[in-house]
């Protein structure tokens, strides 16, 4: 599974990164972003580049939010997981077909439940 990590917080995104790294047993291709700008170059370039997006939403220039609607339009299989200590996003994250919505801060613990909890579910969808 091909997933692609975006937060502008450097420390959220070690975390993320930390907590994926002592997931055993599936088939993982993380790569890290700090911005939207980045994912939206990646994205003229190639078609369904990822299967998972773990976004934040609250980021400068393109919010987590816009990018998502982005990507919606060439994927349509595409995964989202909504990373934000904003609730008032709760309702908009579901706009865009969203697969789960995660609250900061942020624990290793909830991360790995998470991951544990969802990745069957995720590698089921794709194929």
């Amino acid at each position: 599974m091909r997933i692609a990590v975006c937060d502008d917080n450097p420390k959220e995104l070690e975390r993320i990164k930390g907590c994926f790294c002592r997931i055993q047993g599936y088939d993982l291709v993380c790569s890290y972003f700090d911005s939207t700008s980045t994912v939206m170059e990646i994205l003229k370039t190639e078609n369904s580049p990822y299967d998972l997006y773990i976004l934040d939403i609250e980021m400068p220039g393109m919010n987590g939010l816009k990018l998502a609607k982005s990507i919606r339009e060439k994927d349509s299989r595409a995964l989202f997981v909504f990373l934000t200590s904003y609730t008032r996003y709760m309702k908009d994250v579901f706009d865009v077909v969203t697969f789960d919505f995660i609250e900061k801060p942020i624990s290793d613990e909830k991360l790995l439940h998470w991951c544990h909890h969802h990745m069957t579910l995720t590698i089921t969808h794709r194929h």
